[in-house]
């Protein structure tokens, strides 16, 4: 539970715009990224719990927190960030229209293309951890066409960084 409040703290006390902007990673990163892991690893009860405490603001953090995640997970070949990151993700599908959910699945999807990973595997581990009905979003996007799936459909491209690979609007 100790967990679970500090991560709530964290979230209403990082100003979005301000965390999107940082470097990456960064020491909120490092923070909610230990948070994040440790209620996945956590029951069901407990990301029931999260899930339910959460407010629009929270969301916006986690979305911000989970489009670096996918990020770094390139960068540094780290699937374990790209677990974490959407795991993150699945606890704002509530708050976000299906098209930016959609949106920012595409980053995931170029991100396990690039890792060389199985995206129904990647998506299996982290439905069976999501907040409840949370899960029809990710086996939504899994059925779409791997075209409708693609950065480009949703006006992304990746660009290679001074800190590494980062995703941008094209």
């Amino acid at each position: 539970m100790d967990s679970i409040n500090s991560l709530i703290d964290q979230l209403t006390n990082i100003n979005a715009v301000d965390y999107w902007k940082s470097q990456t990673p960064s020491v909120e990163d490092g923070k909610l990224y230990q948070l994040m892991a440790n209620i996945y690893k956590g029951d069901k009860d407990d990301r029931t719990f999260v899930f339910e405490l959460l407010d629009v603001q929270a969301a916006n953090i986690l979305t911000v927190f989970s489009e670096r995640m996918v990020s770094l997970a390139v960068k540094e070949h780290e699937k374990r960030c790209l677990l974490i990151g959407l795991f993150a993700l699945s606890f704002c599908f509530h708050f976000r229209e299906k098209k930016e959910s959609e949106r920012i699945l595409s980053l995931y999807h170029d991100a396990i293309m690039r890792l060389n990973l199985d995206e129904d595997q990647v998506f299996a581990l982290v439905t069976k951890r999501c907040p409840a009905d949370q899960e029809k979003m990710l086996y939504h996007f899994a059925q779409m066409e791997p075209q409708t799936k693609s950065i480009a459909y949703f006006g992304f491209e990746h660009a290679g960084m001074p800190n590494g690979l980062q995703y941008r609007p094209c």
